[in-house]
């Protein structure tokens, strides 16, 4: 088994290969931080709401990318991925999630 990479490194190494990405990436982080924000104190958010804040008429696709906007967020200690009401290792939720600010 290989060793596992925290979500620093990771990051690290997309980056010089995701660089095109990076508006992507902004727009969904700051969807989820708007909508936190206005959202107010220990609400939470769906990945989904962000994806819809993004693309209201073709949000489904970017799913993927709204989650892990989450996980980037989650890295940087801005947020945290709730499941079930508990505090979540973002790397390995599955199913649904919420999002909190921190």
């Amino acid at each position: 088994m290989g060793a596992r990479l925290g979500a620093g490194a990771l990051l690290q190494r997309c980056m010089p290969k995701c660089e095109g990405e990076a508006f992507r990436w902004r727009t969904g982080e700051r969807a989820i931080l708007e909508l936190l924000r206005e959202r107010g104190a220990e609400k939470t958010i769906c990945p989904s709401e962000a994806a819809r804040r993004v693309a209201p008429d073709n949000w489904e696709p970017l799913m993927q990318q709204a989650r892990a906007a989450a996980r980037r967020l989650a890295a940087a200690g801005e947020i945290v991925v709730m499941q079930g009401g508990q505090r979540v290792d973002p790397s390995r939720a599955k199913g649904p999630i919420r999002l909190k600010k921190v």
